[in-house]
């Protein structure tokens, strides 16, 4: 970054080349997989990139400071559209049928993310998916370390709670690969 503050365009290709695939995936999470949206709103966040390249304090890492900017135009896109979507909302979007063949627990959690509100469904994304630290992720969040905990916290009970209720529908979880991460 310090490259491409002192105007060294390669360096800007460079933190593309490397962070943009990141950004991404955070985003087609956010928003449900809608590919559009989130490639919209990558390019968006690398224009900020570009018009805050000064305000950037290059003795911090870059990608905390580049989910900063993620979190907050998905902070402030979804308080403008006020998707406040109910449980029956997202099935309708993203059905899960009970019958269908899983392959394993990530299958099961990336289907179900939608029952987490904003908060939690950000601090458990970058917390999982991206493996930041809490305080990488309070950081980003602008909150407590202990919010980011608490907010994990009760995304992965919200979780365990809707899996638990997919089990209940006669979904045989045993047939599933439990892998790393998820």
């Amino acid at each position: 970054m310090h490259k491409f503050q002192k105007g060294n365009k390669k360096a800007f290709e460079e933190l593309y080349k490397r962070y943009s695939n990141r950004i991404y995936a955070y985003f087609m999470r956010l928003f449900n997989n809608d590919q559009q949206r989130a490639q919209d709103f990558t390019q968006d966040a690398f224009i900020k990139v570009i018009d805050k390249k000064l305000s950037f304090d290059t003795k911090r890492k870059f990608q905390p400071w580049l989910f900063t900017i993620a979190t907050y135009m998905a902070r402030t896109s979804f308080r403008d559209e006020k998707l406040t979507e109910d449980v029956s909302d997202h099935e309708n979007k993203n059905p899960y049928q009970p019958d269908q063949d899983l392959s394993n627990i990530k299958s099961l959690v990336r289907n179900n993310l939608h029952v987490l509100s904003y908060a939690q469904k950000s601090v458990f994304i970058l917390r999982i998916y991206h493996d930041l630290s809490v305080k990488e992720v309070a950081d980003i969040m602008n909150c407590s370390e202990g919010t980011v905990k608490s907010r994990m916290y009760h995304a992965t009970q919200n979780l365990a709670s809707q899996i638990r209720q997919i089990e209940a529908h006669g979904v045989d979880t045993n047939k599933t690969h439990y892998g790393k991460g998820i």
